[in-house]
């Protein structure tokens, strides 16, 4: 395996990157503090705004977990990750989640299909299972 952490991505619409002490205001905006969007993604209720300012956090490299960008307004949507790792195995499950305000436009399948061809060709992985 090569990992490489979350190395960041770009679509034609969006960008996967992890996230920064710089993002916190946008990704608690557009992402946390919209109860019914972090109750329909099972993401983490942070409760306030300044517990979730206050969140410090630091993503190894063998652990891929990516916001989800939209390139052209730059407000994060959602996110994509890896679950479960198997690096014996050579296979690793990815999840993802996107704000209901942005489904049904293809952005999930957008996201996924970079994130497979970093992980399979740049990584290593050669067994890909999904959860949604």
């Amino acid at each position: 395996m090569n990992h490489l952490g979350s190395k960041t991505l770009e679509t034609n619409r969006l960008v996967l990157k992890k996230d920064t002490d710089g993002d916190k205001e946008l990704l608690w905006k557009y992402m946390f503090s919209d109860k019914e969007a972090v109750k329909a993604c099972n993401w983490v209720d942070f409760g306030s705004k300044e517990e979730f300012l206050n969140l410090k956090y630091e993503i190894p490299n063998n652990v891929y977990n990516w916001t989800i960008w939209l390139k052209d307004k730059n407000i994060p949507i959602g996110g994509i990750s890896i679950h479960h790792q198997e690096d014996d195995y050579y296979h690793a499950e990815v999840g993802y989640s996107i704000n209901p305000k942005y489904w049904r436009l293809g952005y999930a399948s957008e996201a996924l299909e970079k994130v497979l061809d970093f992980l399979i060709n740049e990584v290593g992985y050669e067994r890909i299972s999904g959860e949604c």
